[in-house]
């Protein structure tokens, strides 16, 4: 354990602080970006808030996940301050996962930044973008 957090293969808790990370790959793909998040007095690289968003649309898309579809939007309603629209948008345009993007970004208007409920959440992201 380091840090409090506890690792199981390529998965990192931390119980007490409610975090889990995952380390899928040494490398980001082709048009991936990296970011920087601090942490206390440490700086943790990680992948774009905007790359993280198009890959979970591009499961709910094409993999019919719910749970990646109610994680993209709160993923997007987390960091929504700090996204890069623009870059969102090309990116998810260059993964055929636009439809998918506007289906979040009209869930974010209409909810003003908020969170449905647990039934229209899931409601949302089971009828898919």
């Amino acid at each position: 354990m380091q840090a409090g957090f506890t690792r199981e293969g390529r998965h990192w808790f931390h119980e007490e602080g409610r975090v889990f990370l995952e380390f899928p790959s040494v490398a980001l793909g082709t048009n991936e970006e990296a970011g920087e998040r601090n942490f206390g007095s440490r700086t943790v690289l990680i992948i774009s808030p905007e790359d993280l968003i198009v890959d979970r649309l591009s499961a709910w898309l094409y993999w019919r996940s719910v749970l990646d579809g109610v994680n993209a939007y709160l993923l997007y309603r987390a960091v929504h301050a700090e996204l890069d629209l623009k870059r969102l948008e090309t990116r998810s345009n260059s993964e055929s996962v636009d439809t998918a993007l506007v289906s979040v970004e009209n869930l974010y208007a209409k909810y003003r930044g908020t969170v449905p409920d647990r039934e229209e959440m899931e409601a949302w992201a089971r009828k898919g973008p």
